[in-house]
């Protein structure tokens, strides 16, 4: 269905972050995120939150690091972007990366 609609050029931020949000394999998000990449929609606070939160439930921090660089320098960040990272680094124990987070 995700296919058929970017084939047919139906597709919007919303759409995507629903579908992003639905992904239940990093294939399928990173599916998603190639479309929002493509540069006809671009991604949102809550496609980079979403992508986020993937990333910290997987344990892929180190993306999830970039994933928050990405965000911060298309200015879509918001206290849920944080959070997520900095809740994702302190529970796997990386409490100064997590206060390197905190201070930004």
């Amino acid at each position: 269905l995700f296919r058929t609609l970017v084939a047919s050029n139906r597709t919007d931020a919303v759409i995507c972050n629903t579908m992003l949000n639905a992904c239940r394999t990093e294939e399928e998000a990173d599916a998603v995120w190639e479309v929002l990449q493509s540069g006809s929609i671009a991604p949102t606070t809550s496609s980079f939150n979403t992508r986020l939160r993937l990333q910290c439930e997987r344990g892929a921090l180190e993306e999830a690091r970039q994933t928050l660089q990405d965000a911060e320098h298309a200015r879509c960040v918001d206290g849920r972007t944080y959070t997520r990272l900095i809740r994702a680094l302190d529970m796997a124990g990386r409490t100064e990366e997590a206060a390197e987070v905190f201070v930004r």
